[in-house]
């Protein structure tokens, strides 16, 4: 289910079933090297960080980071639950927006909620970030402009449909 990572500096696909089963498949013998069930069930998929490790995020929010060559448990921590899409990850940082309409700024080094935002509609996409701003579209047509440091709204712009997709900027 969800996102798939291809990770081309070690060969490995990841990715992340609906009972939350994270598989490790080598692109080179294509076997699977591990596979690792976790907890609860799994709609966004994996998610890589700036180490290399594979991050998995079940219904409730229960987030738990893979160390990518053997699928051991090297951290976990709990974030707001509905996850439809893996959070944007930058350094030490995830930027994620969920079902329960929570777009949010969460510090995996300190365990530490930075910053939280509520918009009106639910978020099915992952945010994206350009340029010290966050930007995400909700169900309810609104694209929301957030500052990266602070998450307060900095523009808001209304569509006549529901933004489903993650923004995509072009130079």
């Amino acid at each position: 289910t969800g996102n798939i990572v291809v990770s081309d500096d070690n060969q490995q696909v990841y990715f992340a079933d609906a009972g939350n089963t994270v598989h490790s498949l080598n692109l080179e013998t294509k076997t699977i090297e591990w596979k690792r069930k976790l907890k609860g069930s799994n709609m966004s998929g994996v998610f890589i960080n700036e180490f290399g490790d594979i991050g998995a995020i079940n219904a409730e929010g229960n987030c738990v980071m893979l160390q990518h060559k053997t699928g051991k448990t090297i951290d976990s921590f709990t974030l707001p639950i509905f996850h439809s899409t893996v959070p944007t990850v930058q350094g030490s940082k995830l930027y994620g927006a969920t079902l329960g309409r929570d777009v949010y700024c969460f510090d995996t080094k300190t365990h530490t909620m930075v910053w939280n935002y509520e918009t009106k509609g639910r978020m099915y996409s992952a945010p994206t970030i350009y340029k010290g701003v966050v930007f995400v579209g909700d169900n309810n047509g609104y694209l929301h402009a957030l500052n990266q440091q602070t998450g307060k709204v900095i523009g808001l712009t209304v569509l006549s449909e529901r933004i489903v997709n993650p923004v995509l900027l072009t130079n």
